[in-house]
């Protein structure tokens, strides 16, 4: 199993976003030279090029390709994860109101660890699930 990671390091801090293929990683670091993009002139479909025309500035760009073990091992990480998360929100909720959350933090936490999915669908779980 193969993804793709597109990190930069610019003014807004270094950010790391994970693809599931090369064409949406390549979209990516295109999306973000395009924005970063200071010239008259077009920027570059191929991103490599936006990104050279771009010099050497202080903001960085790297798309890399990962080969990851089985899918198997995966699937067992993610329900592993899950079922932190889930002890760990029985504990937040179970403090409900013992801390002053007047800027929302800490429901912003609880709503984005709920939203997390129960299961992350892969072709290879499927194919172990049948």
């Amino acid at each position: 199993m193969k993804i793709w990671t597109v990190i930069t390091d610019d003014c807004n801090g270094t950010t790391t976003r994970v693809f599931a293929n090369a064409e949406a990683a390549d979209t990516a670091a295109h999306a973000w030279c395009k924005n970063d993009w200071p010239f008259e002139t077009p920027c570059p479909e191929d991103w490599c090029e936006a990104f050279k025309a771009l010099g050497d500035g202080d903001d960085f760009l790297w798309v890399e390709e990962h080969d990851l073990p089985d899918a198997e091992l995966l699937i067992a990480l993610q329900r592993s994860a899950r079922a932190q998360l889930d002890d760990l929100l029985t504990q937040v909720h179970q403090m409900m109101g013992m801390f002053d959350d007047a800027d929302g933090a800490i429901a912003r936490a609880v709503a984005d660890a709920e939203a997390w999915p129960k299961e992350i669908q892969t072709d290879a779980q499927e194919a172990c699930d049948a």
